[in-house]
């Protein structure tokens, strides 16, 4: 990115996921639509994943913790819920990655809630 460029809207890449070694293997990141393009043992979503077909399918999802973003700009009680959610996130992200269990954690464009 250089000064002045918005950044690359990835919310419709695919397979839309990428691996984070330096804090696990079996950690991914990614979209919306990462869930279907992927062989994951755990899917958390912080919105409903989409399959193949680019349609809703909650069935991707093993967590949801579907919360609003408001990019820094929430309330002090949607704040808190999206604090809360992200700590369960984290913990269920532990258990998972203890177990051995390949993770995502996806959010809709896979650059901020994941």
């Amino acid at each position: 990115k250089t000064s002045g460029e918005a950044l690359a809207d990835g919310r419709c890449d695919l397979p839309g996921h990428a691996r984070l070694p330096r804090f696990s293997p079996l950690l991914h990141v990614g979209n919306q639509y990462s869930a279907a393009h992927g062989d994951f043992d755990v899917v958390i979503s912080t919105v409903c994943p989409r399959a193949l077909d680019g349609e809703p399918c909650p069935a991707l999802t093993t967590h949801a913790l579907h919360f609003e973003d408001g990019h820094g700009r929430e309330a002090e009680a949607e704040a808190a819920i999206a604090s809360k959610s992200i700590a369960h996130g984290a913990a269920r992200v532990a258990k998972a990655i203890r177990a051995g269990q390949r993770t995502l954690v996806h959010c809709k464009g896979g650059q901020n809630r994941s």
